[in-house]
C-alpha cells in the first residue's frame, strides 16, 4: 500500500493505493513521488463503462506470452480533499 493523491482535472483528494497484479515494478516508475513522498496518479482521459469499452480493456491486458506491461492498483479516497478552493 502506499499513500497518494488522485488528480482529475482541477480537483485532487487524497488516497490509499494497493496494488492487485501484473508488473510489481512499473507502479514505482509510472507513478514517481511528489515532494511528501506521496505518489500523484493523474487522469487526463476517462473512458466510459460501457460493454464494448470493457471488452477492449481486457483484450489489451491479456497475456500473450510477452512480458506483462501493465499493472492494476485499487485506489480508495482517504478522506482528505487537496483541491484548490
Amino acid at each position: 500500500m502506499s499513500a497518494g493523491t488522485l488528480a482529475l482535472k482541477a480537483d485532487t483528494a487524497g488516497v490509499e493505493m494497493f496494488f492487485l497484479c501484473g508488473n510489481s515494478s512499473l507502479p514505482e516508475l509510472a507513478l514517481p513521488a511528489e515532494e511528501q513522498g506521496l505518489c500523484l496518479l493523474r487522469i487526463v482521459q476517462r473512458m466510459r463503462l460501457e460493454q464494448q469499452q470493457l471488452e477492449g480493456v481486457d483484450r489489451k491486458m491479456e497475456v500473450r506470452h510477452e512480458p506483462i506491461d501493465q499493472f492494476v492498483l485499487s485506489v480508495l479516497d482517504d478522506g482528505t480533499n487537496h483541491s484548490e478552493p
